[in-house]
């Protein structure tokens, strides 16, 4: 046999090789995302998807009833283009899976913007994917479509240089603002090491610089013109149909009730009822059987427990007002006779829902087992065009531990578009409900200038509603409820194990009550609404229940603390500069705001009492109820070091 005939002979051989040898290939590298494009003017529709399909969007692209997958989402201008991306969906059944979703400058995502969503349909918006993944990064180019002399007007400084003296302001910034822009940070350790300009973090709903995000649902919200309830949408007080009060108490088993108010809720929605008893965890998840009924200007709702197990309520929830008009002397002048001491039924249910999956895009996979709380988050940075929100439910977002990753979560915005004098506020969040966070409700970083209105936080990791950093000023905090902030410790009220982000490996096992606050504080004082800079108004809200030695308010003597050291602020924006001007801008309002259920209702200092129930140490237990606290990482991250009375 010559060379060339045992040549012939083994070319099938080698050709089997190469076929097997490609399919290990294949199984071993990552799949490689297919990139789908769309924009209806050019005849590219939407199309459906899978879990490789990253899709851009650069026309616009109308969301119709239906299912859909995708990897990540990119909305933008592409290159010469007259107009950016827009990503409009239909009042229609719609489930909408991306592992990540950046509105870049000149794009937008809405929803509901002539009418409110929900006639026809509920809009699901469903964030998977793993926590190895790598963050998502924008398409218009490295900066996102930051103009160069914009991006670099302020480039950040090392953490080690802080508190700069000036700052160079930017005049017409998207939606009208003139303020200093900083470049933006990669969000992630890991794509900061590997050296992946990601400024969003991933599983993530993001607004960059010039983009435009702008929702409306219409169930349980409360629109000018429109309102159901006698009060009106712009009254402070209001809280419209997005919570009520109690008429008539409640006794375990009871499978109806009465609220004082009209109410648009529906049959399988769910709502909570507050507890009014001395335990913070006796608030009680509902789901609404038939068609409430309307009767003058009560509604009747009958209901079975969410639970599954319990033939209506478990726990006693009262319903009638305290009369002390026999108890205060008439001397005192008192224009009131009576305290509001009702419990609230508050609804969870929105026509427009954004939710967190699994690692795969599976409805409902998100499971509640120990160690699964990587959500999905949402996240707005400096220089959006349009951020308005209402009619929104956030359920089971926010990543466990991590700072930087909430539900609803203003990063380092600094000045935001504001109205005309006189007009309504737009850059809000209103009528929403926040639910089983595995952290915050609502974090305000940074940010001045939001309205946070009539919302409902349900079930936190630690601190509730949640201003950061010190710097944060000219927000209104309007009827919003806090229900139930959870200590990050391990017991039956925590499923998955979720630890604190404000509660770093103990130094001292043993110690029962040992506090080292604000370290521990979200294991043993988590609070409803954490407050480190008094410039904001705060009128009629409720804080319903905070856990182990937590409080409803906490006005904390803070420092500006965190990446906004590097930055320069104005006027009480930057009067907490330094440990020696700790907590002392005053409260610009706080008016008709409630509490119950929590040892300490208004707090404004650190050093609060021990709480000797919580300590970690696991074994032996002293005593044998002590709870075991659940430490991050990331607890004295971005902090100062702490002075005699704040940090």
């Amino acid at each position: 046999m010559n060379v060339e005939q045992g040549s012939r002979r083994l070319y099938p051989l080698l050709l089997l090789l190469i076929g097997i040898s490609s399919l290990f290939a294949g199984a071993l590298l990552p799949t490689r995302a297919f990139a789908a494009t769309c924009n209806d003017t050019a005849g590219e529709t939407l199309p459906a998807g899978n879990s490789t399909t990253d899709l851009e969007v650069t026309g616009p692209c109308e969301v119709k009833a239906g299912s859909y997958i995708f990897r990540n989402v990119n909305i933008y201008k592409k290159s010469g283009a007259t107009a950016g991306g827009s990503l409009t969906f239909d009042d229609a059944g719609i489930d909408f899976f991306a592992e990540s979703i950046v509105i870049e400058n000149h794009g937008s995502m809405t929803a509901g913007t002539t009418e409110p969503m929900g006639a026809n349909g509920v809009i699901t918006i469903h964030l998977w994917g793993a926590a190895s993944d790598p963050g998502v990064t924008c398409k218009t180019d490295v900066h996102c479509g930051i103009p160069n002399n914009i991006w670099d007007s302020n480039l950040l400084r090392p953490i080690g240089r802080l508190t700069p003296r000036s700052c160079k302001i930017s005049t017409g910034l998207p939606g009208g603002v003139s303020d200093c822009f900083y470049d933006y940070d990669t969000l992630d350790d890991s794509d900061r090491t590997n050296g992946r300009k990601a400024y969003f973090g991933h599983k993530v709903l993001a607004l960059s610089y010039g983009g435009t995000l702008q929702l409306f649902g219409n169930k349980g919200a409360t629109y000018a013109g429109r309102e159901l309830s006698e009060c009106k949408e712009t009254d402070p007080s209001c809280a419209g149909t997005s919570w009520l009060r109690l008429q008539g108490s409640l006794k375990p088993g009871d499978t109806s009730l009465v609220i004082d108010g009209k109410a648009d809720w529906q049959n399988d929605d769910h709502i909570v009822i507050t507890t009014t008893d001395y335990l913070p965890g006796h608030s009680e998840e509902l789901v609404i059987t038939g068609a409430p009924t309307i009767i003058g200007n009560t509604t009747k709702i009958n209901f079975t427990n969410a639970d599954g197990v319990t033939t209506g309520v478990k726990w006693p929830h009262n319903g009638h007002l305290y009369d002390y008009k026999g108890v205060v002397p008439a001397r005192l002048g008192l224009k009131k006779t009576s305290a509001e001491t009702r419990a609230a039924v508050a609804l969870l249910t929105r026509s427009i829902r954004i939710v967190s999956e699994g690692d795969t895009p599976v409805a409902n996979s998100f499971t509640a087992t120990p160690g699964n709380y990587f959500g999905g988050h949402t996240i707005v940075r400096q220089g959006f065009e349009s951020y308005q929100v209402q009619g929104v439910e956030f359920y089971q977002l926010g990543q466990g531990g991590a700072i930087m990753h909430y539900p609803v979560h203003f990063h380092m915005a600094r000045s935001t578009p504001q109205p005309a004098k006189g007009s309504p506020s737009i850059t809000f969040v209103k009528d929403s409900s926040i639910r089983d966070s595995m952290t915050r409700w609502i974090t305000i970083h940074a940010t001045q200038g939001v309205l946070l209105a009539r919302n409902v936080g349900y079930l936190s990791i630690g601190h509730g509603y949640y201003l950061e950093d010190g710097t944060e000023t000219d927000n209104q905090l309007y009827s919003n409820i806090g229900i139930f902030a959870r200590p990050a410790v391990a017991n039956a009220q925590n499923p998955r194990q979720v630890p604190g982000i404000l509660t770093r490996t103990d130094t001292n096992t043993g110690i029962p009550g040992y506090d080292d606050f604000p370290f521990y504080s979200d294991s043993n004082h988590p609070s409803v609404f954490w407050i480190t800079n008094g410039e904001n108004d705060f009128e009629y809200n409720q804080a319903a229940g905070a856990g182990t030695c937590g409080a409803c308010y906490w006005f904390v003597p803070a420092a500006i603390s965190g990446p906004s050291r590097r930055e320069h602020w104005f006027r009480y924006g930057g009067e907490q500069e330094g440990e020696s001007r700790a907590g002392i801008t005053p409260l610009e309002e706080f008016l008709g705001n409630s509490c119950s259920s929590a040892m300490n209702a208004f707090q404004v200092n650190s050093d609060t009492a021990a709480c000797n129930g919580v300590n970690f140490q696991p074994s032996p237990k002293q005593p044998d109820t002590t709870l075991v606290m659940l430490p991050s990482a990331n607890a004295t991250k971005n902090f100062p070091p702490k002075a005699n009375d704040t940090y």
